[in-house]
């Protein structure tokens, strides 16, 4: 072990003895170096490692405070496995979607009226998005982390960002992928759809839509049927099936 592993010990140490929170600032550098014998060099070290995993924040010219959750080490660690092959893209989609189906079921439960009102309108700016591809993905992305929050337990939110992070590439293909308004409309309709039943408090009709949304994503960007989640029961598409490209909207029962 370095000095510098054991300078980011010992801070790691003094944040949980003090139970410092997000936001609360830590002695300086110039201190650090005094109190531990330690050349600021190590120190800077140190405060640099922390900063990197999220768990510290530092700024030039201000003490360093306790780091907020933050995703980017997660969405870093999927990335590598992705790009060395070490993971596929079919299989970080299988668990978002996992993870997405139960994180909806949460947030019609706990959302607020101000939730709501910010998915609805994430919903309107994917309508008037249209085939413009960054505004689309942005509203998009910006629906499923409105959700993540509405859930009331932040690694939802935190671990679902991370994930949309490592598949955005994937998430832009299967916009790509869809080549007509009617294609384009049936899938703003199904998070419309999921916006109202997040709206009325019924989580398992939300997870069916949900899952019905992740069923189709997978068709769209892979072209085969998803081998870990089967068509949701109860929840299909009035004129068709939810792998096909129908662009009938979603029936959601009442839970």
């Amino acid at each position: 072990m370095t000095t510098a592993d054991r300078v980011a010990n010992h801070l790691v140490d003094y944040i949980r003895r003090n139970r410092l929170r997000s936001g609360d600032p830590l002695p300086s550098e110039l201190r650090l170096a005094r109190e531990l014998a330690v050349s600021r060099g190590v120190v800077r070290e140190a405060l640099r490692s922390l900063a990197s995993t999220g768990v510290l924040h530092i700024a030039n010219g201000r003490a360093p405070r306790v780091g907020s959750l933050d995703g980017r080490i997660v969405a870093r660690f999927l990335e590598h496995g992705l790009s060395t092959e070490q993971l596929e893209q079919p299989q970080v989609l299988d668990v978002r979607a996992a993870l997405e189906i139960e994180t909806v079921a949460l947030a019609a439960r706990h959302r607020t009226d101000a939730d709501v009102e910010a998915l609805r309108a994430a919903v309107d700016d994917m309508r008037r998005a249209g085939r413009t591809r960054a505004p689309f993905v942005d509203a998009d992305i910006r629906f499923h982390d409105i959700i993540g929050r509405a859930s009331g337990n932040p690694l939802f939110a935190v671990l679902g960002a991370a994930i949309r992070q490592s598949l955005d590439g994937a998430i832009r293909a299967g916009l790509h992928s869809r080549r007509t308004p009617d294609e384009l409309r049936a899938l703003v309709d199904l998070h419309s759809d999921i916006a109202e039943a997040v709206a009325a408090r019924r989580p398992a009709a939300a997870q069916r839509l949900m899952r019905v949304h992740f069923i189709r994503t997978w068709h769209y960007v892979f072209g085969t049927p998803p081998p870990a989640f089967g068509a949701p029961s109860g929840a299909t598409p009035r004129g068709g099936t939810t792998s096909g490209r129908r662009t009938s909207r979603v029936t959601a029962p009442r839970s």
